[in-house]
């Protein structure tokens, strides 16, 4: 009988940004501690950076010497560290790589390499529920309820006569081309996904549509979050704007945008850490497509002047509705950085995040954006993506965090006991077997000779 558990040597914040890695690829590991000694060797065990104290202390845990890792030979936690603080941005000229995983992808094959050479399958959490490969995340930030069609974005892409309705439309039916919430939500209902839509705490023009605004989506069951105005240096302005969205809502606020993507690294986590906030959405870039922080899944923000690791997460968003404005994109051009972004994410397994504002999801002033945010929901439908709002993302990625699995090898079988039984499990084998398997109660048995 053998421990599938890899052992974990976590003392610093290098040590946090380790476990902060593992815990994004699924990996099974049990804490080493100094002062106690685990029942069992492990097959193998990763410390951070070498020191005679840490590596005497994997041996006495290892089931051998081969099986030790030390990341820092693999990885680079202090540029890790750097990504997960927002002092680093992965750099791209215009498509930001997912470059974190590509990093973790190493040290996730070394250790997979230390199992196979010891004859032993490896086991990991998979990243979704019920089986699914990849997330997406569909949000629109709401930074007006109001939208002029005589906006020079709207009019460097209409016809004469396009335009012509505009003006008929606007002047003689004085319609309203920047709402659009409740069109937005219809689609939604209507292709059986829901979003997350932010709003900021007050609105100088069309301010009377806010409350109708917020207690359709509260009804249809959205989310609703902050879009932080100018509030990422004040504990005090995030406390009272997220209060002041809160009673206009009448529910509790856990996520936040910042408006701009304006953040100070590690004092903006803090503080919205500090104000109640679940996740974040603000690590992003306005100007290129793909993932600022090189990762397209989920990660806990670290504080950096403090050295800790934050409970909350950071989502990270890859396409945004302006970007495409911004570079000035066509449908087609816009639709191969949309492919590029899906392709990435169905690499890792990862979270595709959207953000297309209420503004510019409209057919008369922006129909190319309305059609490639249609040709999104057909994507993400098609290849079977499994669609939540950010809060349900971030719900699942800590239950997934959390759940303790303990997993051991008993002749060709499986076997263990899960904290969380909702959590699909994955095994890989040197033969390359791949075997995802659904555990529906909490002790499990999973006989490889009967997997192909």
């Amino acid at each position: 009988m053998t421990n599938l558990s890899v052992g974990l040597i976590d003392d610093d914040i290098e040590g946090k940004v380790l476990r902060e890695i593992l815990s994004h690829q699924g990996v099974l590991f049990e804490d080493i501690k100094p002062e106690r000694r685990l029942p069992k060797k492990l097959p193998c065990v990763v410390f951070p950076t070498f020191s005679d104290g840490k590596y005497e202390l994997a041996k006495k845990n290892c089931l051998s010497e081969k099986g030790i890792v030390v990341a820092d030979e693999y990885v680079s936690l202090e540029e890790l560290l750097r990504r997960f603080t927002g002092e680093c941005d992965s750099s791209g000229e215009s498509f930001l790589p997912a470059d974190v995983n590509e990093m973790e992808h190493v040290l996730l094959d070394q250790i997979k390499a230390v199992f196979f050479d010891q004859g032993l399958p490896f086991l990991n959490k998979c990243s979704w529920p019920d089986s699914h490969r990849t997330c997406c995340v569909l949000t629109h930030d709401v930074d007006w309820l109001h939208y002029s069609p005589w906006h020079r974005a709207v009019f460097r892409r209409r016809s004469v006569p396009q335009l012509a309705r505009l003006v008929y439309n606007s002047l003689f039916h004085k319609k309203d081309f920047g709402n659009n919430i409740a069109d937005i939500v219809k689609t939604e209902k209507d292709e059986d996904v829901r979003s997350s839509f932010y709003f900021q705490p007050r609105y100088e023009e069309n301010s009377a549509a806010v409350p109708p605004a917020l207690k359709l989506l509260r009804d249809r069951n959205f989310e609703i979050g902050l879009h932080g105005y100018y509030a990422h240096r004040s504990l005090e302005k995030l406390r009272t704007q997220k209060q002041v969205l809160e009673k206009r809502a009448q529910l509790i606020v856990r996520g936040i945008r910042q408006h701009g993507a304006q953040f100070t690294h590690s004092l903006t986590w803090r503080h919205e850490a500090e104000a109640g906030f679940a996740y974040d959405l603000t690590v992003h870039s306005n100007e290129k497509f793909g993932f600022r922080a090189g990762t397209c899944f989920p990660y806990h923000l670290f504080d950096r002047e403090r050295d800790m690791r934050l409970r909350m997460l950071e989502l990270p968003t890859s396409i945004i509705d302006w970007t495409i404005l911004f570079q000035r994109l066509s449908v087609e051009d816009a639709l191969k950085q949309l492919r590029k972004v899906e392709a990435v994410v169905e690499s890792y397994g990862g979270l595709l995040l959207a953000c297309f504002h209420n503004t510019y999801m409209n057919n008369e002033t922006f129909p190319e954006i309305v059609e490639i945010y249609a040709s999104l929901l057909d994507d993400v439908h098609q290849k079977d993506y499994w669609v939540a709002t950010a809060m349900d993302c971030c719900q699942w990625w800590l239950k997934r965090e959390n759940a303790r699995v303990a997993a051991r090898l008993v002749n060709r079988s499986v076997v263990g006991e899960t904290s969380a039984p909702s959590i699909p499990l994955q095994i890989e084998t040197s033969e390359g077997v791949k075997v995802l398997s659904e555990v529906h109660e909490a002790s499990f048995n999973i006989d490889l000779n009967n997997q192909s």
